[in-house]
């Protein structure tokens, strides 16, 4: 006769896949033990991303005419644009950038025309940090071979970091503002917009960052102020406010460390975050010699993160080889770094903030106190569910803790906010510093040699995720999951 059982059944319905366990109960229904549990995967259903991707932009574009309409009621209330339909439609054709890059120069006879410069920098005011960052982790994916073509082009993910840097270096070589550029090419009957067809030809190769047109905003504020009374510095602030309004950003989902789970995971671009990196890729170089395959001599090793670590280089096999070849004198034939990779980058903190003296002055607590805000730049910093800053707040809030105020220098503290990585480790803090130690020792139990992150894992004492699973198979008091 069956062996029956007292059980309750858990499903885990997800998108591509459906996560059973049948679990063992006693006779007041607690659970004692799982009889089973497993998992069955289907292929994902087509159109979610894309699903996805139109919610988001009616959302922007819903924000967008909330934004607009906002500013225009503003500009009438201030007399910076007319009440009648007619005179409204008529100011409308104007052209905007003749005008804008007329208000930076001289002053406007009618102040109509600085509310209509205002309205179009508010429909047309370039990316956000955020944005920015969205786009330049798309370009990762796609050079990586995440991302599909199809997802490539609905998405142009062709706005790369060189893409905003290069207006902002044609602007500031040529001391010109952001509409006398585009007037200039429209007078050569060039386009400016960035439409597909244009980005595909070449004929658009820029995009535009959002601090070029607040540099903009002010200096033909400044210009006009200087002959209209009516433009006060009180007037200013509201209208910008309005003008590059943001709204709150939902709070990042951190998950816990793989190997404590009772931590969150430290940031991607947290310094030791990134010495662990940094030993973990370097120790796991192999180079081969007419003799063989060997790990690196810990010289060699050591000098190598002196290199990458101490003074931010990033290290190509050129650069490996000759470190290899001048110390231990072997004829290297070829080196072994990552299959994901041809270098090993430097410490992304020496790389992003060389270009700002104030950060070379901090103590290392003060920088680990603006890397943590970075990461996380929460409105309330004692919530852990609090909404994230606006881009323009948090932006104002890193200039001044890192002392570079004004525009020119909102400019370079995005650049080094570009060259940080973005997101979490899959490790938090004792996990970190314990790996790191082992890391940095080696491995002595045999002469020396260079630890791997599993290696060291193991040495700490730490079990992997799916092997705690394993190890209390039958033993959860509630479901594993």
């Amino acid at each position: 006769m069956p062996k029956r059982y007292r059980y309750n059944l858990g499903v885990d319905l997800g998108i591509a896949s459906i996560g059973t366990a049948l679990v063992q109960v006693d006779k007041d229904d607690m659970p004692v033990g799982i009889l089973d549990a497993g998992v069955r995967t289907f292929a994902i259903p087509g159109g979610a991303g894309e699903r996805r991707q139109k919610r988001l932009e009616r959302k922007h574009l819903r924000r967008k005419k909330q934004r607009l309409a906002a500013l225009q009621r503003l500009l009438r209330e201030n007399a910076l644009l007319p009440d009648s339909t007619a005179n409204f439609e008529k100011l409308i054709g104007k052209d905007p950038y003749v005008l804008r890059a007329q208000g930076v120069a001289s002053p406007f006879t009618n102040l109509y025309d600085l509310g209509r410069c205002l309205l179009h920098m508010a429909k047309f005011r370039g990316a956000g940090f955020l944005t920015q960052l969205e786009e330049l982790d798309a370009k990762s994916d796609e050079d990586e071979g995440i991302i599909d073509n199809e997802t490539k082009s609905a998405n142009d993910k062709q706005k790369t970091a060189g893409s905003y840097r290069k207006l902002e270096t044609e602007c500031a070589d040529r001391n010109i503002t952001l509409s006398q550029f585009f007037a200039e090419r429209l007078n050569n009957k060039e386009p400016i917009r960035r439409r597909k067809l244009y980005v595909a030809r070449g004929d658009v190769d820029y995009a535009v960052p959002r601090f070029l047109v607040k540099d903009e905003f002010k200096r033909i504020w400044t210009t006009q102020a200087n002959h209209h009374l009516i433009l006060t510095d009180s007037l200013r602030e509201k209208i910008s406010k309005e003008l590059f309004k943001e709204f709150p950003h939902a709070p990042y989902a951190t998950g816990n460390c793989s190997l404590v789970p009772t931590e969150k995971r430290l940031p991607k671009m947290h310094r030791l975050s990134e010495q662990r990196r940094i030993y973990e890729q370097i120790n796991n170089i192999r180079y081969i010699t007419p003799a063989g395959d060997f790990p690196l001599p810990r010289r060699v090793r050591d000098n190598l993160v002196v290199l990458a670590f101490d003074k931010g280089k990033d290290l190509g096999k050129k650069e490996i080889k000759r470190g290899i070849e001048d110390v231990t004198q072997d004829k290297v034939i070829r080196i072994n770094i990552d299959e994901t990779s041809s270098k090993i980058k430097g410490f992304c903190q020496k790389q992003a903030f060389k270009d700002i003296p104030f950060w070379q002055r901090l103590s290392q607590d003060k920088r680990d106190e603006i890397i943590d805000f970075i990461a996380d730049p929460r409105i309330d910093s004692a919530d852990e569910n609090s909404e994230l800053l606006p881009d323009d707040e948090f932006i104002e809030n890193l200039c001044r803790m890192l002392e570079e105020i004004g525009t020119d220098n909102e400019g370079r503290v995005t650049k080094a906010l570009h060259r940080l990585p973005m997101g979490r480790s899959s490790l938090g803090l004792t996990a970190t510093t314990k790996i790191l130690e082992k890391l940095i020792a080696g491995d002595t139990a045999d002469g020396w040699r260079p630890h791997t992150h599993r290696s060291a894992a193991d040495d700490c004492g730490f079990m992997a995720e799916e092997e705690l699973l394993r190890s209390r198979r039958g033993k959860f008091a509630l479901l594993p999951y």
